[in-house]
């Protein structure tokens, strides 16, 4: 998961949270005095961030906050997002070290077979 922006970080934690069911549809969003003491930013990233789960309809405005706005589809998304990612640097770190591809699906297939 290459990009590291401040943006995506409060996103991507946003998002694991949603994924291991510590924010659930209907639930209250983070208070945004906690984001910014939790990541230690600008309340202007903050903002920017609240705008991109706005945008990802993964919150709601309401008149008197912002609740999550969760389905089972967009849970899958995230975890499909999140295992890409994984498996993206986790190949570009074997290629690295001079193992192609077929070479990782072979490697993983005998740790597999040797852990039962």
């Amino acid at each position: 998961m290459e990009d590291r922006s401040v943006n995506n970080e409060i996103r991507n934690f946003v998002a694991k949270n949603i994924i291991n069911d510590f924010l659930k549809d209907g639930d209250k969003f983070y208070e945004k005095e906690f984001l910014i003491n939790k990541f230690r930013v600008n309340p202007s990233y903050v903002d920017k961030t609240y705008q991109r789960l706005l945008d990802e309809d993964l919150i709601e405005a309401k008149s008197d906050y912002y609740y999550m706005k969760i389905d089972e589809s967009k849970k899958n998304a995230l975890i499909v997002e999140f295992a890409n990612g994984y498996l993206n640097d986790f190949l570009k770190n074997m290629n690295s070290i001079g193992i192609s591809n077929e070479g990782v699906y072979d490697f993983v297939s005998l740790r597999m077979r040797a852990n039962g």
